[in-house]
């Protein structure tokens, strides 16, 4: 035994252990205790351990602890210094952790307490509020800040103080307003406005931020990404210190600038009257003085708004005798996490649990003896929480179907609030009716025409009020419609032609585009129409490709030809829809089963991308024999499950064969057809002409919708070569030889056709 191993560590640091990865080149990120089932046995390192999956974000019920409470209790009570995850002593994992100062192994025990207060409010937190974000990047620089040992917390994604550096601080914007308006007024004037003025500042240093959508509710023409933003800045730096003992307690009045005292005035003035609640007063003086204060602030803002008559571009500056703001404090060490909810009792709103059932003791174990593939489901659940906590930590990939999902969920989610609606409508040429449809006409059609530069707008005009042409129309709350699709559909023909689709410059990128056209292709299943058709010039290809359009039509050419209108320089798409589909779901409905894929590939061992292994070479060195695949490091506990081949797609066999017989040299007569004024007697004998080129064409017409059809037509060019030429001349070479090379091509894809490419009892005669 090494004397690492031997040494004795206290329980503080052993509980740290659990985040330092081990120094003995291995992949292990932490020291991990042993099961009790396994307590006792030797640990080894040959012994293939299985990654357990930690969830440190469950939902629990009151008093219940958290999985990682539970992980680092069971840490302390066993004996065992060997991780159960790498075989290694716990001395290989507290390297570092044995030189620090004491000063240091509390600061990070502290960490580790705010982790766990963490978990605890990450059960109280409804899925959809916005404090779930801050909570998550708060545990993710927390557990980042312990794996790498880091005193300092690492700055988060969404920045730090100041936030408005060309603003001054609303401390200062207060004071210079309270400077240039009553400066030459009487010692008594100056005294109540600087009251008014600090009661301002406190109650805005220990204003809870409403969420968005009851800040809508309250304030028109609010930028919803700058809201949000100022929402999460505001609970990671004035909020959540008063909760964790580790966290930088800030002062809003001081780290926050123009634009955040802009949104507390017009808050404080639009519901002093009803639902605003003082927290640094009481409710009856603010009653007394609410005139006053709603009337100062409305005094102030027009002052901000203005710029006022002083410069207030500075950040630094006198502070106006008698203002003053009361602080937010910090909670102190010594309170501890259990006691940080009461500490901010006063200026935390007050969290909603989630609805929780009891666990019933046993009815895990007994369904697992009960239902054998319960464990294979268990670990694939498992893995896919482990994944999303995984995804919080910061990452230089981008998942482009997460992107899609977190863009059409924002959008339904407006859709569900009431904020968005979407509406078919269409001039109908009845001089009654309604004016409110008629005015989102004539938004729409204002909409395209601005869009839709090159399009005449007269043209815009005719088709937007056309009764043979309809409208599906976002109309958002207190803006109008923001975007739409002109459409005309044709119902006997099974197809509807889009001829114009836009939505407003400066609500794009929010996810409206693509929901806009999942509403139509639903609604269009509705009626029964399974294609969609249109013109897309070269700025548009890209977003219906995203849309699931192709230049490859599945509509027969026939269906649509004269009935659509043809734009020079554009190019048709098309779609087809699946009745059995809801496209509003499906980019949601496909993450889900990508991710269930990936979940079962780690579950069955497939994938294992946590653990990494030494390589095989050496098992098959000096080994006469194989070796059986369970003793590969990695594979012990995979399995193997016999799948019938897929069969390969026809079209792409028919066009390898034509392919290969294209390539070939003695294939030139064959490529194209057999011209006319070059041969003229040969449509005279030949009735049914065919070429590698005519049959590439009806390959790409879907025409070959059997094997049998392919190899009729490659049978019967061979025919019309034999039957045309002479045994003595080269085009008879040239097609027995090409005869003799596409019979083998046929018999390897299509090896149970009844059919056989025979060859002619006559050989070439040269």
């Amino acid at each position: 035994m090494r004397a690492k191993d031997a040494v004795l560590i206290d329980e503080r640091r052993r509980v740290l252990t659990f985040f330092c990865p081990c120094s003995s080149n291995c992949s292990c990120k932490g020291f991990r205790p042993k099961n009790e089932n396994t307590y006792g046995r030797k640990p080894s390192r040959e012994t293939k351990m299985e990654p357990r999956v930690i969830d440190i974000s469950g939902s629990f019920d009151d008093g219940e602890m958290t999985p990682l409470e539970i992980e680092l209790d069971r840490l302390l009570r066993v004996e065992d210094n060997a991780c159960a995850a790498c075989g290694h002593s716990i001395g290989d994992h507290s390297d570092k952790i044995q030189q620090m100062s004491e000063k240091d192994v509390e600061k990070f025990h502290q960490k580790l307490q705010d982790i766990k207060q963490c978990c605890s409010m990450l059960s109280y937190v409804e899925p959809e509020h916005e404090s779930l974000y801050v909570l998550y990047n708060t545990m993710q620089l927390l557990m980042k800040s312990l794996r790498c040992l880091e005193v300092r917390t690492g700055v988060p994604s969404f920045g730090e103080p100041n936030f408005e550096p060309t603003s001054p601080s609303p401390l200062n914007i207060v004071s210079a307003y309270l400077e240039a308006e009553f400066n030459e007024a009487n010692v008594e004037v100056k005294r109540l406005k600087a009251e008014y003025g600090s009661i301002i500042l406190s109650e805005m240093n220990f204003w809870n931020l409403p969420s968005y959508d009851e800040f809508c509710k309250k304030v028109e023409k609010i930028e919803r990404s700058r809201y949000r933003m100022l929402f999460t800045r505001w609970e990671y730096y004035i909020n959540m210190p008063t909760k964790f003992c580790t966290l930088t307690q800030f002062q809003a009045v001081k780290i926050f600038g123009r634009k955040a005292l802009l949104h507390f005035l017009n808050f404080l003035v639009n519901t002093a009257n009803d639902t605003f609640v003082p927290v640094t007063i009481t409710q009856k003086k603010f009653q007394e003085i609410k005139h006053s204060i709603t009337d100062f602030a409305e005094k102030l803002m027009q002052f901000v708004n203005e710029g006022g008559d002083v410069d207030i571009s500075t950040k630094s500056g006198p502070v106006f005798e008698g203002l003053r703001f009361e602080k937010k404090e910090k909670l102190s060490t010594e309170d501890g996490p259990s006691t940080s909810s009461k500490a901010s009792e006063a200026e935390a709103k007050p969290l909603v649990p989630r609805n929780r059932k009891k666990k019933e003791r046993g009815s895990d174990d007994e369904r697992s003896q009960s239902d054998p593939d319960y464990t294979a489901k268990l670990k694939t659940v498992v893995w896919l929480t482990s994944k999303e906590n995984n995804e919080m930590e910061t990452s230089d990939t981008v998942d482009s179907i997460a992107v899609d999902v977190e863009r059409s969920r924002a959008a339904v989610r407006e859709e569900h609030n009431g904020l968005i609606q979407f509406r078919i409508i269409g001039n109908d040429l009845d001089p009654f009716q309604e004016r409110e449809k008629l005015a989102y006409l004539v938004q729409l059609q204002t909409l395209f025409s601005v869009q839709l530069p090159k399009m005449p707008k007269e043209y815009i005009t005719r088709l937007v009020f056309d009764d043979r042409h309809q409208n599906m129309v976002i109309v958002k709350k207190d803006k109008g419609v923001i975007g739409g699709i002109c459409f005309r559909p044709f119902p006997s023909r099974s197809f509807v032609e889009i001829v114009f689709c836009a939505i407003t410059a400066n609500e794009q990128v929010k996810g409206y585009g693509s929901h806009l056209m999942n509403q139509f292709k639903d609604s269009q299943i509705k009626s029964k129409i399974y294609h969609l058709l249109t013109f897309a010039d070269e700025f548009a290809i890209g977003y219906f490709c995203k849309q699931g359009f192709s230049k490859k039509l599945e509509i027969p050419e026939k269906k649509y030809k004269g009935f659509i209108k043809d734009y020079e320089g554009a190019t048709l798409m098309g779609c087809q829809l699946h009745p059995q589909i809801s496209y509003t779901k499906f980019a949601s409905y496909s993450k889900t089963v990508r991710d269930l894929h990936e979940a079962l590939c780690h579950s069955s061992g497939i994938a294992n991308g946590s653990r990494v292994y030494g390589g095989v070479e050496h098992l098959f060195k000096d080994m006469p024999y194989p070796t059986a695949w369970k003793k590969i490091p990695g594979l012990e506990n995979a399995k193997i499950y016999e799948m019938p081949e897929v069969e390969e797609d026809l079209e792409a066999k028919i066009s390898e064969i034509i392919k290969k017989l294209r390539d070939e040299d003695y294939a030139w007569p064959f490529r194209e057809p057999v011209k006319a004024d070059e041969v003229p007697e040969y449509y005279d004998y030949i009735k049914f002409p065919i070429d590698l080129k005519t049959m590439n064409e009806r390959l790409k017409r879907r025409y070959y919708t059997h094997q049998h059809l392919f190899i009729a037509d490659l049978m019967r060019m061979f025919n019309n070569c034999y039957s045309f030429n002479g045994v003595d001349t080269d085009y008879y070479r040239y097609g027995y030889n090409l005869h003799v090379l596409a019979r083998r091509l046929v018999n390897q894809r299509f090896p149970d056709s009844p059919l056989d490419l025979a060859l002619p009892e006559q050989k070439p005669a040269k």
